[in-house]
């Protein structure tokens, strides 16, 4: 992974006052740099085209003031015009040839009487031109030559080399005032980016602060923000949506206690009416029980089948009620934690369910397949009961369909992603997709007539499982019945 880029761009996003600021500054470093190289190029060409000018006009005017003394081949003369050039600082050169290229004068006294043989001095004294030539104009020197004129005829050549150190020196002054007033302007862009974005981004950072405070939990904090821009325009909307949010809050904070009062009421109400149901209940039981002992002391009612009948009803719709007011506890018990929430042994949990079912199993011909489950974190009492429901639901749903076949129950489990996952699966009829939520709410059968559970169980098993986070779902089985498959969070701060 490559850090530099994220750096850069943590660097940059991190703050809008230095975004500000630094494109302030590549705005105005690049404006000026080309700004700066425009002039310097301007400049440049301005000197250059200067130096060829002064060149040309010096070239001809020592041309002209010679043409007397080259006519009379005075040598003397001829050395006090181009001393008159040699003060130039510049001067690199200054000579005066005849038409054959013999030096009749020179800058440099020694070169008097010698012959010019280079390329460019040939190419002057073989040039049939009135007016002066540039020879030689490149960054180190300029080289320029101006015919001796006597009436049309070129008597003679001045040739005048001039070297670039001056114009090199003005050239560097400009670049140097160039660079300064960058550099200056540069710092006072800064300045004012700097003095503009502290004004824009630290009203917005008391937007921040505020923002801040307001999730820590201070709702009366608002941004005290002046002007008339859009900054102080935010900052009003901003407020304006702090206090409609904290009346609302309160508005639901006090719609949210009514109703924790009233469901907790409705929660009391139903546990104290499942209490009184439950003992009638018992009675309803012990009652039948005793109206049958009697019945068996009477030999005339031991032969009356309708007294036997109402009394089997009557044992059975007893149990039922009994069955119904145990799983609505169940059911009002399923949200809340009745013991240590702590990673509990699955595997130790259905074993003892596997103990306690074993006769149920044995008269039913059923059979349970349980594998390695993972530990679960939940406390034990509601882990108890979320694999007791399921298994009774089995037990009594899931029946195949051929009588011959015996019903097996299969257990599985697995841990991944932050999560166990548990799979209860059957050789029953199934669910139909379409009833597969459905079954979920309360007392929902898809069986006829009522016969079974209380139409409870898979909404006790959602109930306990939802208080966790956790999910719970029915599919196809690998056996064709139905698999209820549940997953519990692993991390105790789900809860």
């Amino acid at each position: 992974m490559n850090f530099a880029p994220v750096m850069l761009r943590r660097f940059w996003f991190a703050s809008i006052r230095r975004q500000v600021m630094l494109s302030f500054a590549a705005v105005s470093a690049l404006v000026m740099l080309s700004f700066g190289y425009g002039i310097l190029e301007q400049q440049r060409d301005f000197l250059r085209k200067q130096s060829v000018e002064y060149a040309q006009g010096l070239a001809h005017t020592v041309a002209v003031s010679s043409t007397s003394w080259v006519v009379a081949n005075d040598v003397v003369g001829l050395q006090e015009v181009l001393a008159s050039v040699g003060r130039s600082r510049s001067l690199r050169y200054a000579l005066v040839l005849s038409p054959e290229g013999r030096v009749l004068a020179s800058s440099q006294p020694e070169n008097i009487g010698l012959y010019v043989s280079d390329a460019l001095s040939r190419g002057v004294l073989d040039a049939a031109v009135s007016k002066p030539l540039v020879l030689l104009d490149n960054a180190v020197m300029i080289d320029v030559a101006a015919p001796v004129m006597v009436g049309d005829q070129p008597v003679g050549w001045v040739r005048i080399g001039f070297g670039r150190d001056e114009m090199a020196a003005n050239l560097r002054k400009v670049e140097l005032a160039g660079y300064l007033m960058m550099a200056v302007s540069l710092v006072a862009t800064l300045l004012v980016a700097l003095a503009l974005s502290g004004r824009v981004t630290g009203r917005l950072q008391q937007l921040v602060d505020v923002a801040n405070q307001i999730h820590a939990g201070r709702r009366d904090a608002r941004a005290q923000v002046s002007g008339s821009d859009e900054v102080s325009a935010l900052a009003d909307n901003f407020n304006t949506m702090l206090n409609e949010l904290e009346r609302s809050e309160r508005g639901l904070a006090a719609r949210g206690n009514a109703l924790a009062r009233a469901n907790a009421d409705l929660t009391r109400f139903a546990e104290i009416s499942a209490h009184h149901l439950m003992e009638p209940s018992r009675r309803l039981s012990s009652y039948s029980q005793h109206l049958r002992e009697r019945m068996d002391a009477i030999s005339e009612l031991r032969k009356d089948t309708d007294v036997r009948n109402s009394i089997e009803y009557i044992e059975r719709d007893a149990a039922r009620l009994r069955n119904l007011v145990r799983d609505i506890q169940l059911y009002l018990a399923a949200s809340e934690p009745r013991g240590a929430m702590r990673e509990e042994d699955a595997n130790a949990v259905v074993a003892a369910l596997e103990r306690r079912l074993a006769q149920r199993l044995a008269e039913q011909g059923a059979v349970i397949e349980c594998g390695t489950l993972p530990s679960a974190v939940l406390d034990k009492p509601r882990l108890n009961d979320l694999f007791a429901v399921l298994l009774d639901n089995a037990l009594i749903h899931a029946r195949p369909l051929d009588p011959t076949q015996p019903l097996h129950i299969r257990i599985g489990g697995e841990r991944g992603e932050g999560l166990s996952r548990y799979r209860i699966a059957d050789n029953g009829p199934g669910i139909p997709a379409e009833y597969r939520e459905r079954v979920f709410e309360m007392f929902e059968r898809l069986t006829a007539g009522g016969e079974g559970g209380s139409g409870i169980g898979l909404s006790i098993a959602r109930r306990i499982v939802e208080s966790r986070h956790g999910r719970i779902w029915i599919e196809q089985g690998e056996q064709g019945g139905a698999e209820v498959v549940f997953e519990l969070p692993d991390r105790e701060s789900a809860e």
